[in-house]
């Protein structure tokens, strides 16, 4: 029993672990690493993320297109960032920097370094060795970022490539004035009178025809109305069989407008400038 519950704790510990992450640090699409040397890589990128804030990402595939629109994707909830692609298909390897807040203000990875970084892993990308490369670019971005040496956009390097994000800012609408409407009742005495003459002549005709009625003489047996007409109401009891309360609640803020019907729009939306990525270069081998 106690051997069910620590397995059942070890599983729920991993499972919140993995929820916890939302971004991860190698995606192999074309199986460069085996898993012992993925592992080893995983471990190292955490090491460094852990230590310095830098996450570093890497991905390879067979044709890698429209990195630029996934830096945030892959970053997850990470600030800064550096990833390496690998082409395959291109024989090719680039180094992408993001920022999540300020973008390219916030690059912590110069031009100069990004050069260092890309010539040092170049012979080992030459020779097939992508392990030792994706562990010395672990390295060379780690102390590339932790050094004092800044990114000036005015010297972005030749193959530099930067894009910014906009991260929309919701703002709940403001009404500038209410849709008011004022009824005015437009009355004339003919809408009166004409409706009060219809109703009394209809009631007189109708008096005139039930009296006349009465009057006609009567053959044959009558019965005795008076003496089975009495009506005694001894009880009157009222029942509900159904009830609808329709409740509209009026507004207190801003104050309705008199003098006729109005229209007011209203404003909403905005925006506020988010992060940025950069291509900051690349490599054949």
């Amino acid at each position: 029993m106690k051997k069910s519950l620590w397995i059942l704790l070890c599983a729920c510990l991993l499972t919140v672990s993995a929820f916890a992450v939302d971004h991860g640090y190698v995606y192999d699409g074309a199986d460069l690493y085996t898993e012992d040397e993925e592992a080893k890589i995983i471990a190292a990128a955490e090491t460094v993320y852990t230590e310095s804030g830098l996450l570093c990402v890497i991905v390879t595939d067979y044709g890698i297109g429209g990195m630029l629109n996934m830096l945030p994707t892959y970053a997850g909830s990470a600030v800064d960032m550096a990833l390496l692609t690998i082409d395959m298909s291109a024989r090719q390897f680039d180094l992408y920097q993001y920022n999540a807040v300020e973008g390219e203000s916030a690059f912590r990875i110069s031009s100069s370094e990004t050069d260092t970084i890309l010539d040092g892993i170049l012979s080992d990308m030459a020779d097939g060795n992508y392990a030792d490369a994706a562990l010395s670019f672990l390295e060379l971005a780690e102390e590339s970022f932790t050094n004092a040496e800044a990114f000036d956009p005015a010297n972005p390097g030749n193959d530099y490539e930067y894009k910014g994000y906009y991260t929309p800012e919701y703002q709940a609408p403001h009404y500038d004035r209410p849709y008011v409407t004022e009824y005015q009742p437009h009355f004339s005495i003919s809408t009166v009178l004409v409706p009060l003459f219809v109703g009394l002549l209809a009631g007189g005709i109708t008096v005139l025809c039930v009296r006349g009625s009465y009057k006609k003489k009567v053959h044959g047996a009558t019965y005795p109305l008076g003496q089975y007409t009495k009506l005694d109401l001894i009880d009157a009891k009222d029942t509900f069989i159904t009830k609808n309360v329709v409740v509209t609640r009026i507004p207190d803020d801003p104050p309705a407008h008199h003098g006729g019907s109005r229209g007011g729009g209203f404003h909403g939306g905005g925006g506020s400038r988010g992060g940025g990525g950069a291509h900051m270069g690349g490599r054949s081998f």
